[in-house]
């Protein structure tokens, strides 16, 4: 009885350092990821629309209750003209959500697609970053047309084109 509350304390012990030290990396990290992140969508945003003078976020995922959506960027020319809109998605895909940014000009064709994060495994699913066939299908496309799917990828792309539909739709209603 003695041996097992000692060894109780000492988990104890054990699971609340770890959980301080867990704590202390993700306080010192944070700030850098998210750092990172926010380059990562800047430059998606000026590949999008490297002509862009200004652009104003018009929705979050708290203003957009379905679709994946997690923010909506009007862009603005520098005289002050809309000339498309960046989408941030998250969609859940084979190995986890895939996060990425998508720019539609206001003809409704496709400027841009780029994956900020995601975790789909090497060789299938990572395609849609390592490889641009899935891009050069999306990009300079009217976002109107269907897109298939990449072969070996199918729970990976499938949702991020269901997901594009819903963008496309979306963007209907805004333009």
């Amino acid at each position: 009885m003695k041996k097992a509350i000692r060894l109780s304390i000492f988990l104890g012990l054990v699971a609340c350092i770890s959980t301080i030290a867990l704590a202390a990396v993700n306080y010192v990290t944070s700030p850098i990821i998210r750092e990172f992140q926010d380059a990562a969508f800047r430059a998606a945003v000026e590949l999008a629309f490297p002509e862009a003078g200004s652009f104003e976020v018009i929705a979050t995922e708290e203003d957009v209750y379905s679709n994946y959506i997690v923010s909506v960027l009007q862009i603005f020319d520098n005289d002050g003209e809309t000339i498309g809109y960046i989408y941030e998605k998250s969609v859940p895909g084979f190995g986890g959500a895939i996060s990425y940014v998508m720019g539609i000009d206001i003809d409704g064709v496709f400027t841009s697609f780029n994956v900020l994060s995601h975790s789909e495994t090497p060789g299938f699913g990572a395609r849609i970053v390592t490889e641009t066939e899935f891009e050069e299908r999306l990009v300079n496309n009217y976002a109107g047309n269907p897109v298939d799917i990449l072969t070996g990828a199918t729970a990976t792309t499938t949702p991020i084109i269901r997901a594009v539909g819903d963008l496309y739709q979306d963007f209907l209603t805004r333009r």
